[in-house]
């Protein structure tokens, strides 16, 4: 069986055929209903991948995702900076308003081509979502690791846990609810940094 049109090693969405794009989507929505159903959905996350620029193919890319759930709340992650050039920054966040979406903030190392810097800001009326992926530039772009946790094996210091907490802290002035995800995953790195945030953030006022 052909794997995808001739010439292709890999299928991709824009060259499947309408019908299964529909099913694809189908399927998407129909395993989320039990949360949904139970009221434990909160956010329905993209991550778009460093490939998809940002130009008019990747907006209408993004819009298509955005009109193929509509009724869920979605969250965006972009993962090419030029999204985020200085010349695109506030007409990304624009479009994400536009769309009626939650902006991810994604914390990590800079200077690759797939890494974002974290603009500490709500493209939502009421969510804001925050994606924490610890600051190792030394392993964030390896190749041929045998587990994510491979890429972001390490610990956010006391020090960084506590800029981290204040901007957070600022970000649920402007909505209802902020989510913050650790994504160090080995062992217990992102549990025991995620409670010593929450120290943080729950602290009783002096």
């Amino acid at each position: 069986m052909e794997s995808g049109p001739p010439g292709k090693r890999a299928l991709y969405y824009q060259d499947t055929p309408a019908e299964i794009r529909t099913e694809l989507w189908r399927r998407v929505k129909e395993a989320l209903e039990p949360l949904r159903a139970s009221g434990k959905l909160g956010l329905l996350h993209f991550q778009f991948p460093p490939w998809l620029r940002c130009n008019r193919e990747g907006h209408a890319h993004v819009e298509h995702c955005v009109d193929a759930m509509a009724g869920y709340r979605l969250s965006v992650e972009f993962r090419q900076r030029g999204w985020f050039e200085p010349a695109q920054s506030d007409s990304n966040l624009a479009f994400q308003r536009e769309l009626g979406v939650v902006y991810t903030v994604v914390e990590g190392p800079q200077g690759f081509d797939n890494s974002v810097p974290a603009l500490w800001c709500a493209t939502h009326a009421t969510h804001a979502l925050v994606r924490l992926h610890v600051r190792n530039a030394a392993s964030w772009d390896i190749q041929g690791a045998s587990a994510a946790s491979d890429r972001f094996n390490d610990d956010y210091p006391d020090s960084e846990l506590d800029g981290l907490s204040a901007h957070i802290k600022r970000l649920a002035q402007d909505v209802l609810e902020v989510h913050v995800v650790f994504n160090n995953n080995m062992q217990d790195q992102g549990q025991r940094n995620a409670a010593s945030l929450a120290r943080r953030l729950f602290a009783p006022k002096p």
